[in-house]
């Protein structure tokens, strides 16, 4: 009997499907070895970015820098990165103690002691100032005017006040904003409340869609405010199924991202032949909470027909997630949702996953394997809980006869082209 791959609170795991199930695509990533000389391409990147000057030009005019980091939700290996930076800006002029670095956590919860450890690194810690976003403090919020799309501009003071800003992140699909990464350091990740709320509004228009950014309002409005608040470089990285850097972008904050992007779809892009009656996704790397994890879900969206079941694998170590089993144990309309984004009621982080699962529901089954999420809220958001895969298979298979299906081992990274 054949045996499939899934990916489980980190670990790669094998499973059996039925005999009368057909398995017709495996949206496997494309096996990619890390960057041989991490430091020696951090340099490279650093001294020759896509679309504008060196890192050494651009520090030699600034008087104060600052680099964000993406948080604990992200897999962006940031202690193997800002040292390099660190070293770059002190070659160039800047000694640490002009240096600061701010942690962009958007409006996830604050991340433990352990977890800026993990992300940052001792030597970073060590050496430079660190600082939590926090998008709901007034006084460390800089008010920058508005976006082109009628965005009200607040940016963290830190950032707003330092005269050279530097990004660092990764490169994943986006559910609405068509990929992570990019602008997303600056808006969500260092903007203020009324900022991200107003910008993940947009997200009614029907164009702000997974892997797409020509015609996504979020994207351009996104981008629009990352160059509005002065971020001078983005360093954006694609990392292989190890969570390993498997290449480097840097530069100008639109044109490196979309060279991520091509990089990253060499990788993770994935054409199925056609949709499935039952997709099996997995929240890796994305395993935080269920938030997080849903992005596995609606990449399976994609790939599922209409009346089909996606069945979510993840260790959701943080449960739901901040405001998502709030929202979606009261069943509302996806615009519902939206509408209480707008006015508070429900939050950003959660409120547009919410909104979109809410849309999913009205045509799929979704089904959960986890440990991390009590079965009775699982229950409560309409969707099916399962503590283990072959547990799972069993149960759909009494249901589901001769199904076609479609394996998503890092469903959270992978990206359906169609």
């Amino acid at each position: 009997m054949n045996t499939y791959p899934a990916y489980y609170k980190g670990e790669r795991v094998a499973f059996q499907l039925p005999a009368d199930w057909t398995v017709i695509g495996v949206g496997e990533p494309r096996p990619t070895p890390p960057v041989k000389n991490l430091q020696a391409a951090l340099r490279q990147a650093l001294t020759h970015p896509v679309g504008t000057t060196s890192l050494e030009t651009l520090a030699s005019k600034a008087q104060r820098a600052v680099i964000i980091s993406d948080d604990q939700t992200r897999p962006t290996p940031a202690n193997q990165l800002i040292p390099g930076i660190l070293n770059a800006l002190n070659d160039a002029g800047l000694p640490d103690d002009r240096i600061s670095v701010v942690v962009g956590r958007g409006t996830h919860r604050i991340p433990t002691d352990d977890e800026v450890q993990g992300k940052l690194g001792e030597e970073t810690l060590s050496r430079v100032d660190v600082t939590i976003h926090d998008p709901d403090d007034n006084d460390g919020l800089t008010y920058l005017g508005v976006s082109a799309r009628g965005t009200p501009i607040w940016i963290n003071r830190t950032v707003a006040e330092a005269d050279l800003t530097i990004g660092v992140g990764n490169v994943a699909p986006h559910y609405f904003a068509g990929y992570g990464g990019g602008g997303k350091i600056i808006l969500p990740g260092v903007a203020g409340r009324e900022t991200i709320i107003r910008n993940h509004v947009l997200m009614r228009d029907p164009h702000t869609t997974q892997g797409r950014l020509d015609g996504n309002v979020v994207y351009a409005d996104m981008l629009d405010v990352a160059r509005r608040a002065g971020l001078n470089l983005k360093l954006d990285v694609v990392l292989n199924t190890e969570n390993r850097i498997a290449g480097l972008s840097a530069g100008e904050v639109g044109a490196e991202h979309r060279q991520a992007i091509d990089r990253f779809n060499t990788i993770y892009g994935f054409q199925p032949p056609r949709r499935a009656d039952i997709t099996i996704t997995c929240g890796y790397p994305l395993e935080t909470n269920l938030i997080q994890s849903t992005k596995a879900v609606l990449s399976a969206d994609l790939t599922t027909k209409a009346g089909g079941t996606i069945l979510l694998v993840s260790a959701c170590y943080d449960g739901p997630g901040h405001g998502l089993y709030e929202t979606l144990k009261e069943k509302p309309e996806p615009d519902e949702v939206i509408d209480w984004i707008a006015h508070g009621k429900s939050l950003p982080s959660g409120g547009p996953i919410a909104s979109r699962t809410r849309a999913m529901l009205k045509t799929k089954t979704i089904a959960v394997v986890t440990d991390g999420v009590p079965p009775h809220q699982l229950e409560e958001m309409e969707m099916t809980p399962y503590t283990t895969l072959p547990e799972a298979i069993r149960d759909l298979a009494t249901a589901q006869k001769q199904a076609e299906v479609i394996i998503l081992p890092t469903g959270a990274s992978i990206n359906p082209l169609l």
